[in-house]
């Protein structure tokens, strides 16, 4: 069994993609001040691509248009691009995953039905999180397809039991990574996986040092910062640790260290590197920096859809670049 849906169709040249994904690009939104600042958010958004879809709740608009976008991307990718991007669509379907669970655990039926509309997730896994009847239900059918990929992700019903959705969600999250940078992969999507264990261990030393926690944090393995240096700055109570190997990864480090600082730090450090590998790369580059612009304007709308109610300059300080 696999947690992606299996695509039959042949797909489209890897240069006939990139072309439609430039004239896409064009449709990103730019100006996010005349949307956070205008009288009504939602309704502003009427003239766009978002004018279309329906949510319970208006900050899942944004994410089930990603998902719409997503789908669209995987089914005009031939199969060579597909075997190359399965990594990162796989790591962007944990979430779906980790929402269907939580709406299965609140018994939200018709936002459990929304995320998967457009998901990618296997007919299979999408039939268990709709059809059992609770979450100790559905971790064992969502272990039999993870461990196929590797036998850490055994013991999630034992892990719910002892730390609830949270520790699974960690848990699957982080084996994903470190399973995958040790797979076969194309040089870029080692790179910015590489980048993504990085940004994670540098939030989990951030925290350590931010409630003093007595216990070293467990770093990933894989990641382009070594443990030993990991391990060193975790030594820092200053906090200094975590903003000296920001800026070694992104070349810049927030002025001031708060979770959102750090957190905004790591992502557009993220979004300036795809950009140069866009600019320099080749195709493979161009589609993923595509793929993570959309996750960026996603992140951004939901942000401002879900405080429309909320002082609009605390809003604003929510905006990714």
């Amino acid at each position: 069994m696999e947690l992606l849906r299996k695509i039959e169709d042949g797909g489209y040249p890897t240069e006939y993609l990139v072309a439609r994904i430039q004239g896409r690009s064009a449709a990103f939104l730019r100006d996010w001040d005349a949307l956070i600042f205008s009288p009504d958010p939602l309704a502003s958004l009427a003239a766009t691509g978002y004018r279309n879809i329906i949510a319970a709740r208006a900050e899942d608009i944004p994410w089930q248009r990603l998902a719409r976008e997503y789908e669209w991307v995987y089914l005009q990718m031939n199969s060579a691009l597909r075997r190359i991007f399965k990594p990162f669509f796989t790591h962007q379907e944990l979430r779906t995953l980790f929402l269907a669970l939580r709406y299965k655990r609140g018994n939200d039926e018709k936002r459990l039905q929304e995320v998967l509309l457009a998901s990618l997730l296997a007919k299979t896994v999408k039939t268990t999180l709709r059809d059992l009847p609770d979450v100790p239900a559905v971790l064992p059918e969502v272990e039999r397809v993870l461990i196929v990929m590797s036998p850490r992700f055994s013991g999630l019903e034992d892990l719910f039991l002892r730390g609830g959705l949270g520790a699974v969600e960690q848990h699957i999250t982080d084996t994903c990574l470190e399973h995958t940078v040790r797979s076969p992969l194309h040089p870029i999507m080692r790179g910015f996986f590489r980048r993504l264990i990085d940004m994670r261990n540098i939030m989990s030393l951030y925290k350590h040092q931010r409630w003093t926690m007595k216990d070293r944090p467990l770093f990933l393995r894989g990641g382009t910062i070594e443990e030993p240096v990991l391990t060193q700055a975790a030594g820092s109570r200053t906090g200094e640790g975590a903003s000296d190997l920001i800026a070694r990864l992104t070349g810049t480090a927030p002025e001031i260290i708060t979770p959102t600082s750090v957190e905004h730090a790591l992502i557009e450090g993220m979004t300036r590197l795809l950009k140069k590998e866009a600019r320099t790369a080749s195709e493979i580059g161009r589609i993923l920096q595509y793929l993570w612009q959309c996750f960026i304007e996603a992140r951004n709308l939901s942000a401002i859809l879900a405080g429309r109610d909320m002082d609009r300059e605390l809003v604003s300080q929510e905006i990714l670049s």
